[in-house]
């Protein structure tokens, strides 16, 4: 009986062990790539915003240039990331 409870209490500090530290290095890093894409992609918008209203009207009717011009946007975005971290 003692043998039976002292593998469930190693099994479950096992499992507690790995779990725990792998969700929290991940989420770590997650959390800032997901933050980065996600200020890349309010940029696109904003930069979409900034067009003329000819331009506007367009993206308004064509929704594929619309996510185009939001994509390049944000690449160029992320592309000025990371040139200020090499």
């Amino acid at each position: 009986m003692q043998k039976r409870n002292l593998k469930l209490i190693i099994a479950g500090i096992l499992i507690l062990t790995f779990l725990g530290g792998v969700n929290t290095a991940h989420s770590i890093l997650a959390v800032r790539d997901y933050n980065i894409i996600r200020i890349a992609f309010m940029n696109g918008y904003i930069e979409a915003l900034k067009l003329s209203t000819e331009e506007k009207k367009k993206l308004e009717n064509d929704k594929t240039l619309l996510a185009k011009t939001v994509e390049s946007a944000a690449e160029g975005y992320l592309t000025r990331v990371e040139n200020l971290n090499h």
